[in-house]
C-alpha cells in the first residue's frame, strides 16, 4: 500500500474508552513508530532544525498587590505615634533650617520665597522621613509673606483623631519677611 498506514487493518479504532480502542491505539502507535524508523533509515524522514520553537518571553515577577487592611486605628500592640516624641527636635530643625534660608534674603523678593518656601518644606518632610514612623503621611505647609508691620492670621480646617494624629507650627520673624512651617503627621490606614 505504499508509505500509507491503513487504518481499517487494525479493525476499526473501536468506541471512545474501551480496550479494542486502546489496544488498537496501542498497535497503530506501533505501526507508526516503526513505519518513522523505516523511513529515518531510507533518509526519506528528517526532523526540519530550521524551525526552532518559539522562545519563552522573559519572566517578570508579578507586582504584588495588597489588600487594604480597613484599619481605622492602631492595634493595641502598636505604640502611641512617636512622631510626636521628635516634636523638640523637629521645632529645632525646622527653626534652623528657616533662619539658614530665609536669614540670607535682604528683602522680599517673591520668586525668591516662593523657591524658599518649596525648599523649606522637602526639607522639612525629608527630616520626618528620617524618623520612619509606620503608616504615617507627612504634610508641610510652609507660608512665607513680606512682612510691613500688618497683622497676618493663618488658619487651617481638617479632618483630626487626636489619638493618631500630631501637628505643630514654627513660626519666624525677619526684617523684612515673615514664615511659618506647619507639619501634620496623619496616621494613614
Amino acid at each position: 500500500m505504499g508509505d500509507a498506514i491503513n487504518f481499517s487493518a487494525f479493525g476499526g479504532l473501536g468506541g471512545v474508552g474501551s480496550i479494542k480502542g486502546l489496544l488498537a491505539t496501542k498497535k497503530l502507535a506501533r505501526q507508526l513508530r516503526l513505519k518513522c524508523d523505516e523511513l529515518h533509515a531510507k533518509g526519506k524522514y528528517f526532523q526540519d532544525t530550521s524551525v526552532q520553537p518559539p522562545l519563552p518571553e522573559k519572566y517578570e515577577k508579578p507586582k504584588k498587590e495588597y489588600q487594604n487592611t480597613y484599619r481605622l486605628k492602631k492595634e493595641k500592640n502598636e505604640f502611641p505615634c512617636p512622631f510626636s516624641l521628635y516634636k523638640g527636635k523637629m521645632e529645632e530643625y525646622i527653626t534652623e533650617t528657616m533662619k539658614s534660608t530665609l536669614g540670607q534674603m535682604p528683602e522680599y523678593k517673591a520668586d525668591q520665597c516662593d523657591k524658599a518656601a518649596c525648599t523649606i518644606s522637602d526639607m522639612v518632610k525629608q527630616k520626618a522621613k528620617e524618623y520612619k514612623c509606620d503608616r504615617t503621611r507627612f504634610v508641610v505647609f510652609c507660608v512665607v509673606g513680606q512682612n510691613k508691620r500688618q497683622a497676618v492670621r493663618c488658619s487651617g480646617r481638617a479632618m483630626w483623631d487626636r489619638e493618631t494624629d500630631t501637628s505643630f507650627t514654627v513660626h519666624f520673624m525677619h526684617r523684612n519677611i515673615f514664615a511659618y512651617c506647619t507639619i501634620y503627621a496623619v496616621y494613614l490606614e
